[in-house]
């Protein structure tokens, strides 16, 4: 059998958009299991966050946290030497991202000037409340590195905001409730560096990657079969990919289900 790597979005593309359930993506799950394919989760979600599904889902391989920011590459997992910027309890980190308290201090001088509120000085439930996530979700998503998520307060301020941040050269990445605040790495960055270092691993192999959304586009470039499952709303982020038939898990199990076999 060929050699694969998946590497795979969480919300809205493994897990359910609104109740992020995996229920609809277990028969490709034990298949992944059954035939020892590496999953990684690239995703937007924090390192805390990441090492809970990792635990929910029975998942022990390396991922990247916060859109691209960190590589959390579990320690012996290769058997050879590679760079790392630092260690993490079992884990070594490749950082592309700048830190947080970078972000933080960016953050502060924006408040000066507008109206925002920002991850950092919300509280777990204020975040709870906002954005819906449970309590003890809400705790694992304020532990930040490498992004800060931001709240623009007033509408009308948006674009002053956006112009201020690119001159701090900073990059925003915008989704609909908040503003995402970073230094200049993506997912793709991260893929094709951990794809690097598999290539020592395994002679050869197909790279796979399955997303929904924007910041999952420089993924999918990276990977030979890239795929984009099917939003809540019956679209896809791009005609330019394989399309996974059905939203969400139903849609990713379907597709890794046919690749594998």
């Amino acid at each position: 059998m060929q050699k694969n790597i998946i590497f795979t979005d969480l919300d809205g593309t493994l897990l359910e958009h609104h109740t992020y359930s995996f229920d609809a993506a277990q028969p490709a799950l034990h298949q992944i299991k059954k035939y020892n394919i590496p999953l990684i989760f690239c995703t937007s979600k924090t390192k805390a966050e990441i090492l809970y599904w990792q635990q929910k889902i029975g998942n022990t391989h390396p991922f990247i946290s916060e859109n691209g920011g960190g590589i959390y590459i579990p320690h012996q997992y290769f058997d050879f030497n590679y760079t790392c910027d630092a260690t993490y309890n079992g884990y070594n980190l490749i950082k592309f991202g700048i830190s947080y308290q970078q972000l933080i201090q960016a953050a502060v001088a924006l408040k000066k000037q507008f109206k925002i509120t920002s991850f950092a000085e919300m509280s777990t439930t204020e975040i709870s409340e906002d954005t819906g996530l449970p309590l003890e979700q809400a705790a694992l998503a304020k532990q930040r590195d490498f992004e800060l998520p931001l709240k623009f307060l007033e509408a009308d301020q948006t674009n002053d905001i956006l112009s201020a941040i690119k001159k701090m050269d900073l990059f925003v990445m915008s989704g609909g409730r908040y503003h995402h605040i970073m230094g200049h790495h993506n997912k793709g960055t991260a893929v094709r560096r951990l794809l690097q270092l598999y290539s020592k691993k395994y002679p050869s192999f197909k790279s796979i990657a399955l997303g929904d959304s924007q910041n999952d586009l420089s993924m999918l470039d990276e990977v030979d079969i890239p795929i984009v499952v099917q939003r809540p709303d019956g679209s896809y982020i791009s005609s330019k990919y394989q399309q996974a038939p059905g939203i969400g898990p139903q849609g990713w199990c379907s597709a890794v289900t046919d690749l594998i076999k």
